[in-house]
């Protein structure tokens, strides 16, 4: 079942999908949260869709498409791209912004995610990782030319200022409070801002943005639990990067 949580603000709502898309998801799950034009669609936490959830999820999109004048999804886990792949309307006229891509290292078999910015094409040297845990080499897990095809097919932006700054707010839920007057809504209570930290530190890599301003300086970070993902990566053969900044 899927969870909905939002936040709004600026002409902007910020929603975050989690859980499995199946047939029990209800038609205006996406519908009844927006309440600003242009929406913002974190899918990072949508695991599965499944097979008899494809009808529900296009119903859901339908009945959300008429209170929205712009889609913008990030963070599409590898299920959504797998459903992209297979079905570029599955967003609607929604844009994509960043997808979530599966890395693994053969040396020490350690499994991660890297979020990949898909506004301009994606390169080789876009997907090139050292493993933070052995400095072994990690290596997508899909066929790359496969697995962004979608981006042939369905239309890709970028955030402005104003949405990467509601992201921002809706990942601090603390620091939404205080700019909006209003916490992260929906079916179960918002994280605080120390639950939230805690939850999300072990799940992001550096994205190639991070990467861009490495520093030779930088204090290397201490060995993540496998096979939670580390928070830092660097591209092989570069200097390491600072640690990426928490959403």
């Amino acid at each position: 079942m899927l969870r909905v949580e939002s936040l709004h603000g600026n002409g902007i709502t910020y929603v975050k999908l989690e859980g499995e898309a199946d047939r029990a998801v209800p038609e205006h799950l996406l519908a009844e949260v927006i309440r600003e034009p242009t929406v913002v669609l974190d899918l990072r936490g949508v695991a599965r869709v499944a097979d008899d959830g494809h009808d529900a999820w296009f119903a859901m999109m339908a009945a959300a498409s008429a209170k929205m004048v712009r889609l913008l999804a990030i963070e599409c886990s590898p299920a959504v791209v797998d459903r992209l792949n297979a079905d570029p309307g599955f967003l609607g006229r929604g844009e994509i912004v960043s997808v979530r891509t599966a890395l693994h290292c053969e040396h020490c078999d350690r499994a991660t995610e890297a979020t990949i910015p898909v506004d301009q094409p994606v390169t080789a040297d876009d997907l090139w990782f050292s493993c933070a845990q052995c400095d072994g080499v990690l290596t997508p897990k899909a066929d790359a030319a496969t697995y962004f095809a979608f981006t042939h097919m369905v239309p890709v932006a970028s955030l402005d200022a104003d949405m990467a700054s509601i992201v921002h707010l809706a990942t601090h839920p603390g620091e939404a409070e205080e700019e909006l007057g209003e916490p992260l809504g929906g079916d179960e209570p918002a994280e605080t801002p120390e639950e939230a930290t805690a939850a999300e530190a072990p799940a992001e890599p550096v994205t190639p943005q991070a990467r861009a301003d490495a520093s030779a300086s930088e204090t290397p970070a201490a060995k993540p639990p496998a096979p939670e993902p580390a928070r830092q990566e660097k591209k092989k053969g570069k200097e390491k990067p600072r640690a990426a900044a928490a959403p």
